[in-house]
Parts: C-alpha cells; sequence; structure tokens
C-alpha cells in the first residue's frame, strides 16, 4: 500500500502538504493512521472514517463513499484528495474536487439515508446475504435475449404510436388505442405516481410480501414493477416514486438488471 501510494503522488507531481485528505480502505482507523504516518501524511490528512458507525464496513467501495459523504459534509472545494482501494491488490488515485461540487450531487448518501430501510429482524437479514437458505425462485434469461431486449429493459424506452400517439410500455405489436402497427421508440420518464398496486404473499422473497405497482409515468405511459426502499405497509396510491435500476436476479452465472420502484423523498 505503501508503495502504490509513494507512486500515485509522484506521478501527480504533487507534494504530500498539498493532500488535503487521505481515504484509505481500512475499516481500523488505527491502521490508517500508521500507514498514512508510514507514507509521511499528519493525522489530520488521513480520514476517520465517519461512516463506519452509520453503515458499517462496506468493503472495496467504502473509501469512496466516504469521500462522497465529505464533499456533502465539508468544504472540499478546489482541494486534492488521494482515494487507495484494495481488492486483488492495491490501486490508488487522486482526484481534484471542483468548485460547487456539494451543490452538484443530486443523489449522495444523505439522500440514501433518508430511505434506507431498517431491518428489524435478523432472519431477513441472513436470507439477504445468503447465511440462511430459504426457497427461491432461479430465473434464467439467456444473454441473447438481454441484448436484444437492452432497448426496452436497460434504457426504459417505450412505444408512441404514430398514428393516435398513445405511448405503451413494455412493447407490443399492436397500439392499444387504435390498433395500428406503426411506432417510434421514445425515452420513458423516470418519475410517476402509483395507480395501483398489489401485495404478494405466495413469492418467495426475503421481505414479504413483495409489493408489486403500476406507476403512471409522467410524460405518458405505465411501468409495471417492484417496489422496494420501502416497507410494504407505507405503499399508497398517489405516492410519487422514481425508477431504479437494480440487480433483478442471477441465472447462470449471469446477473439481470431491471427498473425497481422507490419513493420519492
Amino acid at each position: 500500500m505503501r508503495e502504490c501510494l509513494e507512486i500515485a503522488l509522484r506521478e501527480s507531481g504533487l507534494k504530500k502538504e498539498e493532500i488535503f485528505r487521505t481515504f484509505l480502505p481500512f475499516p481500523d482507523f488505527r491502521l490508517s493512521l500508521e500507514i498514512g504516518s508510514a507514507c509521511g501524511f499528519s493525522k489530520s490528512q488521513v480520514h476517520s472514517n465517519k461512516l463506519l458507525n452509520l453503515t458499517g464496513w462496506t468493503g472495496y467501495v467504502h473509501p469512496f463513499l466516504e469521500f462522497v459523504y465529505s464533499i456533502e459534509t465539508e468544504d472540499m472545494e478546489e482541494k486534492f484528495v488521494l482515494l487507495a482501494g484494495s481488492g486483488g491488490g492495491f490501486s490508488a488515485c487522486i482526484l481534484k474536487v471542483k468548485r460547487n461540487a456539494k451543490s452538484s450531487i443530486t443523489k449522495g448518501i444523505n439522500d440514501c439515508f433518508k430511505r434506507r430501510f431498517e431491518i428489524k429482524d435478523l432472519t431477513i437479514l441472513y436470507k439477504i446475504t445468503g447465511d440462511l437458505k430459504y426457497e427461491k425462485v432461479k430465473p434464467f434469461s439467456p444473454i441473447p435475449l438481454h441484448y436484444r431486449e437492452i432497448e426496452e429493459c436497460i434504457k426504459l424506452k417505450g412505444q408512441r404510436c404514430s398514428k393516435c400517439g398513445a405511448i405503451q410500455y413494455p412493447w407490443r405489436y399492436l397500439c392499444y388505442k387504435c390498433e395500428s402497427t406503426d411506432f417510434e421508440l421514445i425515452p420513458l420518464s423516470r418519475k410517476g405516481k402509483i395507480y395501483t398496486f398489489t401485495r404478494d404473499y405466495l413469492n418467495p422473497v426475503p421481505i414479504q410480501p413483495l409489493t408489486m405497482a403500476v406507476v403512471e409515468l409522467e410524460g405518458g405511459g405505465r411501468f409495471y414493477g417492484q417496489m422496494t426502499d420501502v416497507h410494504p405497509q407505507d405503499v399508497r396510491i398517489g405516492m410519487d416514486v422514481s425508477l431504479t435500476l437494480r440487480r433483478l436476479h442471477e441465472g447462470g452465472d449471469f446477473i439481470n438488471y431491471f427498473w425497481k420502484i422507490i419513493p420519492c423523498y
């Protein structure tokens, strides 16, 4: 790690005194201080892992989460920071925080705290982490199908009828209003309101029931999908929601992503 940090400094042409903060990949602050001190950084230059008590250790990405959180909570504009990561080796980079960086963050760490879902049952937690076995649905999507549907499923493009202007999703061969077959693809909005929803108590998921909802999207079209990041009892018709790209399932060693519905805060 020490050699990695020294190489990053040497290639940047910066002096150690010019580095405002170092974000090192260790959950133990004492170890971070030890490594930082060995590299010639002062105690004030070594980040103290402020998120650790709030989120726990999040793994390889933790230094980067700490960096974003620091931009939100401190004055770091026009300053240099050093970020280091470990995963099959060590890597490091030096970044300069731009002016107005705090105001440019639209969905940061604080936003995640506002919509976090607290799990108070260890059984649910162990199901999510895989430490407790339970019945699972084992879907499988072949890779060619995934790429054929990337415009529809990942880029979230809907169909607009060239004859009557109706917007529909998912894609259909015929317009549901006028039965025309002439469409143009348009990007759908990521925001809308809950039109209706249902609670599924039979789907084997860690947190039951599974809430499925229909969203009336801004600008037209409807989206049907899973609700997440919200307690099932808090879902209501008319709720403001947005769509977020999340991991849906894994099959054949291939991870499938799709859009899920989260509440707006």
